[in-house]
């Protein structure tokens, strides 16, 4: 199975509803609940895929890997946290 294959991380489609998060809470809750749950779906599909599959390119035209893509999600994550929520400064990459 190619890395091509894997079309659901960034989507819930990975999740069976005794996984979904809980749709009702404070915004801080369901911020946490949703990112676990997404945390948990890119965990899953990078289990399955090989080391090779892992650096393979995702789409010919780029040089998008799925380990650049967890490389991305970390980034956006934690600028989201530092900067937009905490107020910190921007950082370098």
């Amino acid at each position: 199975m190619g890395v091509h294959e894997h079309r659901h991380v960034g989507t819930t489609a990975h999740l069976g509803m005794s996984d979904y998060p809980p749709l009702q809470g404070t915004p801080r809750v369901l911020l946490e609940s949703f990112l676990e749950a997404y945390r948990r779906g890119v965990v899953a599909t990078l289990r399955s895929l090989t080391d090779a599959q892992a650096a393979e390119r995702v789409l010919p035209a780029t040089d998008l890997t799925a380990a650049g893509i967890v490389v991305h999600l970390a980034r956006v994550e934690d600028l989201w946290f530092s900067e937009t929520f905490a107020g910190e400064a921007a950082r370098e990459p």
